[in-house]
């Protein structure tokens, strides 16, 4: 795969939330790591959530999958991923991939709102990492939540992450119809970004 083409697009169109410095890629992908991403290791959220929560045969949301790490990950586990995001760069890039590997992904381009998670269909789980808190910033912490609650509504188990242990698992209660918000435990991906996931279940 020849993939400088679309690296070298990656963070030359500014927006709220996407790679900001041209040609750095948000994370690896399972058939090639980078000299310089903002995440480091995505195949270690990957295996949390694998210890936790059987994928194989399981349809799954992406949210905010960027160059499409996580799903390509999760799709080599035998999940049938569905990822968005509103970064075209990045997304061209996951598409590429995805056809060279043929992985079969389903890569949507869309800003992550309300009216987009009301046309999603049923799926048994999603990811939903750091993308929550870029929401919260671009669209305001109620959308941010509404999101979450209709999630909770076609999602059936939510993978979150978050530094605040507390204050989410009691959002998550408050905002959503999950009974549950396990911590799973910290994320050590290898940069200052290490978080909590959370599993949210009903």
């Amino acid at each position: 795969m020849d993939l400088q083409p679309y690296i070298n697009k990656i963070g030359t169109v500014r927006r709220f939330g996407a790679p900001k410095i041209s040609g750095r890629v948000y994370h690896e992908i399972p058939w090639q790591t980078f000299k310089s991403t903002y995440r480091k290791e995505t195949w270690k959220t990957v295996q949390k959530i694998m210890e936790n929560y059987t994928v194989k045969g399981k349809t799954g949301l992406d949210l905010g999958c960027s160059c499409g790490g996580v799903s390509f990950y999760l799709q080599l586990e035998g999940a049938k991923m569905t990822g968005i995001d509103y970064d075209e760069e990045s997304l061209a890039m996951a598409r590429y991939v995805n056809k060279e590997k043929g992985m079969g992904v389903c890569f949507w381009q869309a800003d992550i709102t309300p009216a987009v998670i009301e046309m999603i269909p049923h799926f048994d789980f999603g990811v939903f990492l750091a993308t929550w808190h870029w929401i919260a910033k671009r669209h305001g912490k109620l959308s941010a939540h509404k999101i979450l609650t209709l999630l909770s509504e076609k999602v059936d188990n939510l993978f979150f992450y978050s530094r605040k242990v507390d204050d989410n698992q009691k959002l998550i209660v408050d905002v959503t119809n999950y009974n549950f918000a396990i911590d799973l435990g910290i994320v050590e991906d290898g940069d200052r970004h290490n978080r909590r996931i959370f599993h949210c279940y009903k």
